[in-house]
């Protein structure tokens, strides 16, 4: 399959990150930029009044 990046916009075809919410792909990380990457983030922003809680993590394909 062939993916876009969402941090460079290049096209890969091999591993990166994916993020996931409720089931669908929102985005992907090429493996050149986590390569380039000291560290990264996924930051959740909720712009309005309320409560919101992160209820479920659930890393997959992490080396132990």
């Amino acid at each position: 399959m062939v993916f876009q990046c969402n941090k460079c916009h290049e096209v890969f075809e091999t591993d990166g990150i994916q993020v996931i919410a409720h089931g669908k792909t929102i985005g992907r990380v090429c493996p050149a930029c986590i390569a380039n990457a000291k560290t990264v983030m996924l930051i959740l922003e909720q712009k309005s009044p309320g409560e919101f809680e992160l209820k479920v993590v659930e890393p997959q394909g992490i080396p132990s």
